[in-house]
């Protein structure tokens, strides 16, 4: 299952990389403008280079995932995120004798951080033995289509669903170059909040999902359990989700102010966060319902 997750996880990041890469004419025809696209140009081609270390951890973490280990995903994180913080300072803004990309360095350093924190997954994981146990590296680069298209059954929903969401963002970012830059910045501010704010809920259904795997892993299904799970998770979700939002909607001029500066804020801007903030947070509970369920 892992060995063939890891086949079709590079199968499918070819075409998404080539996407990626060629997301600046893509942006053209959405009418934005062309000297922003013209910055993005670098940053997409490091960006499509990042999808195949990207899916190839998403693969390795979910094969923890399934045996019960989790901890090392977040190992993982904990090298990962300041490591693209620190790469990032370097590369954005020059410093350490690097050269200063500016929003190109944003992705390069994402790109160096994913390539180091797979590479370290890898050999952790063969250190410890997962790998020569579950024999992942024997005839790796031999796929069963059996099993693949297993994968697929059962993924592809998800996927839709998943990609869908982060599909529907991207339009909606796309669609407002139509209507200027000061909008564009606005919902694009909105969303990098909206975002961290919806991670917890994720992590929330993938629990979900593997406890109730889990029962029917055993046969073991008892329908009482699995209504107690969901009610516990909408629960948790609730008294996560609510403070979240009534902070969304009292402090959006503070979290625009981070992004621009304390000095003035142009008042379109200031408006459409707002207004943006405020239709966020009534929005966000009922999407990550959905989520869970």
């Amino acid at each position: 299952l892992v060995k063939n997750g890891l086949i079709l996880a590079m199968i499918l990041a070819m075409p998404a990389a080539l996407i990626i890469k060629n997301m600046d004419k893509i942006l053209l025809a959405f009418n934005q403008d062309p000297q922003l696209v013209f910055l993005t140009v670098d940053y997409f081609r490091y960006a499509a280079m990042a999808v195949f270390p990207l899916l190839a951890m998403m693969v390795i973490g979910q094969f923890y995932l399934g045996i019960g280990n989790p901890s090392i995903l977040f190992i993982a994180e904990v090298i990962n995120f300041p490591l693209i913080i620190l790469v990032s300072y370097g590369f954005v803004l020059g410093h350490f004798g690097l050269p200063p990309l500016g929003l190109s360095g944003v992705s390069l350093a994402n790109l160096l951080a994913q390539l180091v924190t797979v590479s370290l997954l890898l050999i952790l994981t063969y250190v410890k033995g997962h790998f020569r146990y579950y024999q992942l590296l024997k005839d790796i680069f031999l796929p069963n289509w059996v099993v693949c298209r297993s994968i697929l059954t059962l993924g592809l929903p998800i996927g839709i669903q998943f990609g869908g969401e982060l599909a529907a963002i991207a339009v909606v970012g796309y669609l407002m170059g139509f209507f200027g830059v000061n909008a564009l910045a606005a919902l694009q501010i909105t969303n990098q909040y909206s975002i961290i704010g919806i991670m917890l809920s994720f992590s929330l259904a993938q629990a979900l999902s593997l406890m109730i795997s889990e029962l029917y892993g055993r046969h073991e299904i008892e329908y009482f359990l699995v209504k107690k799970y969901l009610g516990a998770a909408v629960i948790l979700l609730a008294i996560y989700i609510v403070p979240v939002a009534i902070l969304f909607c009292v402090c959006s001029t503070a979290f625009a102010q981070l992004y621009l500066g304390t000095n003035h804020i142009d008042p379109e801007i200031k408006y459409l966060i707002n207004h943006f903030s405020n239709i966020g947070s009534f929005t966000k509970y009922n999407t990550q319902s959905a989520c869970l369920i």
